[in-house]
């Protein structure tokens, strides 16, 4: 057996939250008072992602918290108005209206200034697979948003993740809370390894697919041999191995125990699995996939 991605890799598992508002745009907390919250959380970095606008919080940044950069970018849609947003991390000033005049104008800026992006919450933006599909550049989607969730009961995006998948992007996909000051902190998360707290590595740990996601389950190992994936995780209620087409695998509890374990061989058609988890409380945990040539 092999362990996979970040289960192999040298470094720490740290916690946190990738797309974050403040008072400089339309959230409710002021960068000080955002970051104080996440850090009593238990959280140990995230991204101050304004809309539109750049918040520089790095002076936030200390030994046990790092701050990421970045803004939460809107481009306009042919068909639908400004629907696109794009979580664009790692980069020191927002994009002019010429830069984000298309969605694929506003990634290639972002690539420029050495950035990543991932996809907001598509399923509320209304995108179908086809929106997604010429948006080239981005490393995946949010899977998950808290504030999506809560609000308009849209914050699920597993079915477009699995639309590119299957159609053969590489897209790995992040759980966030898209957080505005609303009680929306805390419901979505990436759990990530890397060598040391620094908005570099885990910037290089988010190209490498070097997390995995989470509403609460913790997935504690995760192992490759051919195609035998072996997966342990925190007590569940489910593991669910998902995979292109209806290909997939499924191990459940018994009802009120719990399972942690769960091992099986991928169906020789599969191009990909995923290993999707959720606890008693309806609680899910989102590897990255992994491909087979």
């Amino acid at each position: 057996m092999s362990a996979f991605g970040p289960w192999a890799e040298e470094g720490r598992w740290f916690r946190g939250n990738l797309h974050t508002h403040t008072t400089n745009s339309d959230g409710r907390l002021s960068p000080e008072d955002t970051i104080v919250l996440y850090k009593q959380a238990g959280y140990e970095f995230a991204a101050i992602t304004d809309h539109d606008k750049f918040t520089d919080a790095t002076a936030l940044s200390d030994a046990r918290f790092a701050l990421l950069r970045g803004v939460e970018v809107s481009a306009p849609h042919p068909q639908k108005g400004p629907s696109y947003h794009i979580l664009a991390l790692g980069i020191d000033r927002e994009l002019s209206q010429e830069e984000r005049a298309s969605a694929p104008q506003a990634l290639a800026a972002v690539a420029e200034k050495g950035g990543i992006a991932f996809a907001c919450h598509p399923y509320w933006s209304a995108h179908t697979i086809n929106d997604l599909l010429p948006l080239e550049g981005i490393l995946g989607i949010e899977v998950f948003n808290t504030t999506c969730q809560l609000e308009i009961g849209r914050g699920f995006s597993n079915v477009h993740w699995d639309e590119g998948l299957g159609l053969g992007r590489r897209w790995t996909a992040v759980a966030v809370d898209d957080f505005h000051g609303r009680g929306d902190h805390g419901g979505g998360w990436i759990v990530l390894k890397a060598r040391k707290l620094s908005e570099k590595e885990i910037l290089d740990s988010l190209r490498r697919g070097s997390f995995y996601s989470s509403r609460g389950p913790r997935i504690l190992s995760l192992d490759v041999e051919g195609r035998t994936i072996t997966v342990e995780t925190s007590s569940v209620a489910s593991i669910h191995f998902v995979c292109d087409d209806s290909l997939g695998h499924a191990v459940h509890a018994q009802p009120g125990r719990v399972i942690s374990f769960a091992r099986w061989e991928v169906h020789r058609n599969a191009r990909y699995t995923r290993i999707e988890c959720t606890d008693w409380l309806g609680k899910q945990a989102w590897s990255n996939p992994i491909f087979f040539e």
